[in-house]
Formats: C-alpha cells, structure tokens, sequence
C-alpha cells in the first residue's frame, strides 16, 4: 500500500466495560479488504492501494500521519470507537493510541488499543492521569486492568514509527508530554508484550478547541451585555458632566450674589458672618461626604462616585446584572490564560 495508512471503518459490537480505572470497548477484526475501505467513503479514492511497495522519506510520513489524524483528532473521545493503524518505515502496521486533555483540570486523557488477545481485536482503553503522577502509572494502570499482560514500556517515537530511547520511572506525566508535545513526531510509543502502539498529541488547534468553544460562547454573551453596558456608560458620563457644569454654574452665580449684597445692598458688615458660615457650611458637607463614602473629598472623588451612583441606577433600570456581567469577564479572562498556557506548551 503506498497510502501508508489503513483505517480501520466499521461498526463495532458493543461489548460491557470493564470495571476500574481502565474503560474499554470491544473491537471487531479490521476490514480485510483496502477496496472495501475505499468503497467505505476513505478519502483516498483513486489510489492504488495495492501497490507493493513503499515510498518513505521525512515529508511523506509528516504529511500522511497529519491527513489521516485530522479527522480522528475533531472527534470526542467517546465518538472515537474504533481502532486506527498506520504503517511504519518497515512496512509493518502500527496501532494507533491518542491523547486528549480534560477541559476543566487539563490533565491528558490516555486512549489506548489494549491488545488483547491482540491487535486485530483490541481494546481501547482510556484513564486519566495527573500531569505529576510517575510515568509508571501509565503501565501499573494497565497491567492491573489486564492481568494477562507482563510488560507496558514507553519510548520516544522516531521518524518512521521507530522505536527510541525509553522513559524512565524516574519522569512525570508533564515530562513525557511536554517533551512528545515540542517532537517532531508529536507522539510517544507504547510498547505492550512485544506490541507497539502509537500515541499521537493532539495540535493546538485541536487540543485547545475545547477552551475556544467556551470562550467564544462566553464573549458571545458579554458582547451583548457590553453593548448595553457601554451605551450606559455614555449616558451617567453625560449625567456627570452636566453635574460638574450645574455645580460650576452654581459656585459663579454665589460669587455674583455674593458680591451684590456686598457691595450694592448690605455692605460687607452684614455679609462677612453669611460668608464665614457658608464657608464653615461647606467644609462640614464634605466631611460628611466622607462619613457616607468612605471617600476623600475631592472634585475627581466627587465626580467618580456621581457618575457610579448614575450607572448603578441605569443598570436597575434597564435589567443589566452587572455582578453576572463581570463574572463572565474574570472567566473569559481565566480561559484566555488557559490557552496561553496551552500554546507555551507548544512554543
């Protein structure tokens, strides 16, 4: 086959899960015939899949190994029933395992072809484990899920789905992902009792599309909420500045009276004790201004909590939740660093 890559499609009998850590799901026998994969809807209709011999160089195996997991890699795990296989550099077929991340604690979500009794019949595990758990938990997981199998061993892919330098227990979960996340190949091997298994990292794209779809919704609702918000705040800033204007107009008009009963009616014996006491008068306002907003008193002060009383008021009036509001803005804002998170492990 010069495709390189046979996909596994069918229907499978469904069969009760094991209890435990592990889940798993019978599989039925591959499909033994390519022309029945093509008849199946494959996406490379046209292709001599019977072709003898292959072709391996670097570009092709990147470029085959990223068509046929982009399919596989939109799906949800539990929509993913079906074991996967793609040829190696020797010609020989690998099963395919793959990893995906919980949304809420990102912690990677394993899916293995367990083989047993073996690979035409496997089934697909799948455990969660925590980024600082050992790399043995991977192994001591299946093996006391599956008592029939003797060794579980993890090694770094190489180029053509050869098989590298092996994991110590020595390293955490972060440590086999991380270093499989920056590979060039984007993926681990499973050897299981002489059986290896491919485990491909998802893109950030498909890793991180969970986190979007979340934010995406969210900004959804705060952007319909923030145009309500805005015009709003357009408004009690208009309240305020035709606060500032009547209270600059007022102080002008006392000077000018002021200034009358001064020197045209009463003379400045009769207004120096209406002066002192207005004085005096002003001076306990703005202390009680304190007293009532906790809050110096000064015009930008004054100004400030002018203008937030108004919002507040607008925002009763129109139905506006303004706690719900900037809920959803902290929580957009957690997502956004979650999938800055994401793609640092992918830089």
């Amino acid at each position: 086959m010069r495709a390189g890559l046979l996909h596994v499609i069918s229907k499978y009998a469904s069969k009760p899960a094991r209890t435990g850590l592990l889940q798993a799901r019978l599989l039925p026998s591959p499909l033994n015939s390519c022309r029945s994969i093509v008849s199946c809807g494959f996406p490379w209709q046209g292709l001599n899949l019977l072709e003898p011999r292959i072709r391996f160089n670097r570009a092709w195996f990147t470029r085959e190994l990223r068509q046929f997991t982009t399919q596989t890699n939109q799906l949800k795990p539990e929509e993913r029933n079906q074991v996967e296989f793609i040829n190696d550099a020797d010609g020989g077929q690998v099963a395919m395992g793959y990893l995906d991340f919980d949304t809420y604690s990102g912690n990677p979500r394993f899916f293995l072809p367990i083989p047993v009794p073996n690979l035409k019949s496997a089934q697909l595990a799948s455990m969660l484990l925590d980024f600082t758990l050992p790399i043995s938990t991977i192994s001591q997981q299946i093996k006391e899920e599956y008592p029939e199998i003797k060794r579980v061993t993890i090694h770094e892919a190489l180029y053509g789905l050869k098989v590298g330098e092996d994991w110590t227990c020595d390293y955490q979960v972060d440590d086999l992902v991380r270093a499989a996340t920056c590979g060039e190949i984007k993926g681990f091997i499973v050897i299981i009792d002489n059986e290896k298994v491919f485990v491909k990292i998802p893109t950030f794209e498909e890793r991180a599309a969970g986190l979007v779809r979340q934010h995406n919704h969210l900004m959804s609702k705060i952007e319909s909420m923030s145009t309500l918000k805005q015009s709003l705040d357009r408004q009690a800033q208009t309240a305020s500045i035709i606060l500032a204007t009547g209270s600059f107009t007022g102080l002008v008009t006392y000077i000018g009276v002021m200034a009358r009963l001064t020197w045209w009616d009463y003379g400045w014996d009769v207004m120096e004790p209406v002066a002192y006491f207005t004085s005096i008068g002003m001076g306990i306002v703005g202390y009680l201004y304190f007293l009532i907003t906790k809050r110096e008193y000064t015009y930008e002060a004054l100004a400030h909590y002018a203008v937030s009383q108004r919002q507040m008021k607008l925002y009763i009036k129109h139905g506006l939740d303004i706690n719900q509001y900037q809920n959803l803005v902290n929580e957009a804002k957690k997502l956004e660093r979650k999938i800055d998170k994401v793609r640092d492990d992918y830089e």
